[in-house]
């Protein structure tokens, strides 16, 4: 790959983009305090976000040692309507995003967002943090769309923006965002301020790991 350079960047929003982890708790305890539960901790936050709200919220509660699915999907419903009335709420892009977002615009490389967030809400967060018109295009979880690891999503965006596979770079910092990148044919790229390890991404079979945004700037 050297010399290459890539022509799009698809990034995954919490934990790449956005330090959004405050934001989910406040959220979630807030809902846990009116159930009479306790609360979750930052320092959990890569054992429950990441996968999604409802893999969040059946993960939470099963450590309390509930298992009644009609309570766990009336929580989520609660935690999805409290987040969804301000989802930007103690989040801020990581230091050294928005340098990289304007040098990538700069240099005219097409931007998409892919999260498992709800639409709507990834949407939202993206005009409030970014500004609107930055991304080309915000893909959050829609009815009907597989969620990441399933390359639909990612090879839908590649439709819409008019890239190539190989053109473009994915980025993210779990292991189902390497698996996603993997699954859809393109170079994966694991960032290191957010949720998971250089181990867990190098086992997922993360092309690049970096640990400053100012080091992708090489491949575009």
């Amino acid at each position: 790959m050297e010399g290459f350079m890539f022509k799009a960047a698809i990034f995954d929003m919490d934990g790449t983009l956005v330090d959004s982890f405050e934001t989910m708790i406040i959220h979630f305890n807030k809902i846990l305090n009116d159930y009479g539960l306790p609360h979750i901790k930052k320092e959990q936050s890569p054992l429950i976000f990441g996968r999604g709200l409802k893999y969040a919220v059946d993960f939470v509660l099963a450590g309390f040692g509930l298992e009644d699915q009609g309570l766990n999907d009336e929580i989520q419903s609660k935690i999805a309507l409290s987040y969804g009335q301000n989802p930007a709420e103690g989040s801020q892009p990581y230091p050294g995003v928005m340098e990289l977002i304007s040098h990538l615009k700069h240099k005219n490389v097409r931007l998409a967002i892919l999260t498992n967030k709800p639409d709507a809400i990834a949407c939202k967060i993206s005009i409030v943090l970014f500004g609107e018109g930055t991304f080309d295009l915000c893909c959050g979880q829609k009815e009907g769309m597989p969620l990441k690891p399933e390359p639909n999503a990612l090879l839908a965006i590649l439709h819409e923006i008019k890239a190539a596979p190989e053109d473009c770079m994915y980025i993210g910092d779990t292991d189902i965002d390497m698996l996603t990148g993997k699954n859809a044919g393109l170079f994966t790229t694991g960032v290191l301020w957010g949720l998971q390890t250089k181990q867990d991404l190098e086992a997922a079979g993360a092309d690049l790991i970096v640990d400053t945004p100012e080091l992708i700037n090489e491949w575009f």
